[in-house]
């Protein structure tokens, strides 16, 4: 298949529109209403939650590790 090319449900190849973020937006609107617009939207809230939770912990316990083993405070505030 040649690039820009996008097939139908029946086999036809039709030409690939590219459509704005503000009209792909305003469609959804229109067929979903303003519910569909934010469908998924407490899914990606929660894993982004746990990821940043998780990323946040591994860096903080890493800090610290890091500080005890080197034999320092890991809670002092020295600029260096």
């Amino acid at each position: 298949m040649k690039k820009g090319k996008v097939v139908d449900s029946l086999g036809a190849v039709k030409a690939q529109t590219r459509k704005s973020m503000w009209a792909v937006g305003k469609e959804v609107v229109v067929e979903r209403g303003w519910k569909g617009l934010w469908r998924g939207g407490a899914f990606r809230a929660v894993w982004t939650v746990l990821g940043s939770g998780l990323y946040l912990g591994v860096y903080e316990s890493g800090r610290v590790w890091l500080a005890r083993r080197d034999g320092r405070d890991p809670d002092a505030d020295v600029a260096e």
